[in-house]
């Protein structure tokens, strides 16, 4: 679905409640939720979860801000290229190769040296898929 410009409608705005949740499960499917909206005005949010304090809410983030691809989530998704957690690092670098742009791109040339082989791989992929 492609973004949009358009006010995000009122249902999403129980999905913004509950990215607040105290249950990790409510959060991360408010976070697809919102990645699946198309919606640009959802980026702002999810890239508030870049902290959360569960690793499968900041997976399901990097995901949702890669649907969105909006170059505005370059800088949350650096941030959780780096997460201590693999496949949250792994769901940032193919959100980055979605969102691509030239900051999204230089972090992924940056990113090659990861001494992961599958990481690495992953990021060769990202990278060709804005081709």
């Amino acid at each position: 679905m492609a973004v949009t410009s358009l006010p995000l409608p009122e249902g999403v705005d129980v999905l913004l409640v509950g990215l607040r949740d105290v249950d990790a499960q409510v959060r991360t499917l408010a976070v697809g939720r919102l990645g699946d909206s198309g919606r640009v005005e959802a980026v702002v949010p999810l890239t508030g979860l870049v902290r959360d304090r569960t690793p499968r809410v900041r997976a399901a983030a990097a995901f949702a801000l890669g649907r969105l691809a909006h170059e505005s989530a370059t800088p949350a998704l650096l941030r959780l290229a780096d997460d201590p957690y693999r496949h949250v690092r792994e769901r940032a670098v193919q959100a980055l190769g979605r969102v691509g742009g030239p900051a999204a791109v230089d972090a992924l040339l940056a990113m090659t040296s990861d001494p992961e082989p599958l990481q690495r791989a992953r990021q060769r992929s990202a990278r060709s898929s804005r081709r």
